[in-house]
């Protein structure tokens, strides 16, 4: 019988090194050229956690239009790889279409880290503004 064999801990930090080292203004400027935009700058955001890696981008259009994004990198290590990332997508556009939920437009997304220009799965998405689940969760109640 075949199990998961699960990478250990210097393996997936090393990975996730790479990953992270694959995000730089270069980088990103050949994800956003297609859409006409250039990165000023990015930061790695505080709710990053294990499982993905968040960032804001801040471009620029040719117009001087100025914008916010925010890529979610996906660690390479979690189960279900590819799978995730489609159903979040799949699951983000069905919102969007279906409901009235303040839900960010997906830009762009790579499910396959062979052919991706970040060498991994992630997804763009437009930056809404307002409160986070994180924060509006710290003041509720049970009830």
């Amino acid at each position: 019988m075949n199990f998961i064999q699960h990478p250990s801990y210097s393996e997936q930090m090393q990975d996730i090194k790479s990953i992270l080292s694959k995000i730089t203004i270069e980088n990103l400027n050949k994800l956003l050229e297609r859409f006409d935009l250039q990165c000023i700058s990015y930061e790695r955001l505080q709710t990053s956690g294990r499982i993905n890696f968040i960032f804001n981008l801040k471009t620029q259009s040719k117009t001087s239009t100025y914008t916010e994004f925010i890529l979610k990198v996906s660690n390479p290590h979690r189960y279900w790889k590819e799978l995730r990332t489609k159903n979040e997508v799949y699951t983000m556009q069905y919102l969007i279409q279906h409901t009235t939920i303040p839900i960010p437009k997906i830009i762009d997304y790579s499910v396959d880290s062979k052919t991706s220009i970040l060498s991994c799965e992630y997804i763009l998405m437009e930056r809404i503004h307002g409160n986070t689940l994180e924060s509006v969760m710290k003041n509720m109640s049970d009830q």
